[in-house]
């Protein structure tokens, strides 16, 4: 299956979930390879490694978050829920970019 498909499918999943189950929001994110080793003037030498999961599905309840686990095929590899807390809000922030999202961000 081919990216642009797994996006469509994972997207297809976060519309149920959000019609289904009512969070207070839930989006779509791909996750940033992690950076081992760097070395060099504007580090001209990187060696990264990439997670097995990469996309996640991160659904947004008042007391808690449950993530939910994607490749890069769809394949739901598992789903856990993690507590509400400012750090791991950050950690995600870090390390993830937002792809979709749910209810959409409102402009003023």
């Amino acid at each position: 299956m081919s990216e642009r498909g797994a996006k469509k499918k994972i997207i297809q999943f976060v519309r149920r979930e959000y019609s289904q189950k009512h969070p207070l929001s839930i989006q779509v994110a791909r996750t940033k390879p992690e950076i081992i080793f760097s070395k060099g003037f504007l580090s001209s030498l990187r060696i990264q490694r990439q997670k097995i999961s990469s996309l996640i599905v991160l659904v947004e309840y008042l007391e808690e978050y449950r993530i939910y686990s994607f490749t890069k095929t769809a394949k739901l590899l598992g789903a856990e829920n993690i507590a509400k807390t400012e750090k791991f809000q950050k950690l995600v922030n870090k390390s993830t970019s937002k792809i979709y999202e749910l209810p959409k961000p409102q402009k003023h």
